[in-house]
């Protein structure tokens, strides 16, 4: 599967790079993967989302949420855990020591070796987001992905399609754009 996608990659996406994951080193992605709880299961649920609507719907909700986590939402990382022994009856326990809590972009523009101008880039753009309105979009939109119908049995449909390029794929932008026009 993965030569596949390495191949349709090259083909249409050839900007894109590989990730630093080796083969059979499973916590090469640990810091992604442990947000996978928070930032998308909380929100989403274990719910399947199988139609092309559903997916396209859900990348655009990605995306809002992307500048929410990213530019906004305050992050504290542990810096240190030491062993606290057992004292006067209270049985030990891990003491866990926390940084200040800021945003991900803050804790990138604070790299000493990342360029001055895009930092002054991203934060002119965090600066032009209305927190509590994207905020309220983010929930209006799940609200919103939740009320689509799930697949039908007997009706196929090609969600790799959704997955890249939509001027790749008209028909299936088209097809997506009607269906939620009917929807609505």
């Amino acid at each position: 599967m993965n030569a596949h996608l390495l191949t349709f990659l090259r083909t249409h996406y050839p900007q894109v790079r590989l990730s630093r994951s080796r083969p059979r080193q499973p916590n090469d992605n640990w810091l992604v993967e442990q947000k996978n709880d928070t930032l998308v299961r909380q929100f989403l649920g274990t719910r399947r989302f199988d139609t092309v609507t559903q997916t396209r719907y859900l990348n655009t909700l990605y995306a809002q949420m992307d500048q929410f986590y990213n530019f906004i939402q305050p992050v504290m990382k542990q810096i240190d855990k030491t062993w606290a022994p057992t004292h006067e009856g209270q049985s030990g326990y891990l003491k866990r020591t926390h940084d200040q809590a800021r945003s991900p972009l803050e804790r990138l523009c604070a790299a000493p070796d990342f360029d001055v101008p895009r930092a002054q880039a991203l934060r002119a753009q965090r600066d032009a987001i209305n927190p509590l309105q994207l905020r309220r979009a983010i929930y209006a939109g799940l609200e919103h992905l939740f009320a689509y119908p799930n697949a039908q049995p007997d009706q196929v449909q090609d969600i790799f399609q959704t997955l890249a390029d939509p001027d790749l794929f008209p028909t299936v932008s088209s097809l997506a754009t009607k269906e939620e026009a009917m929807f609505q």
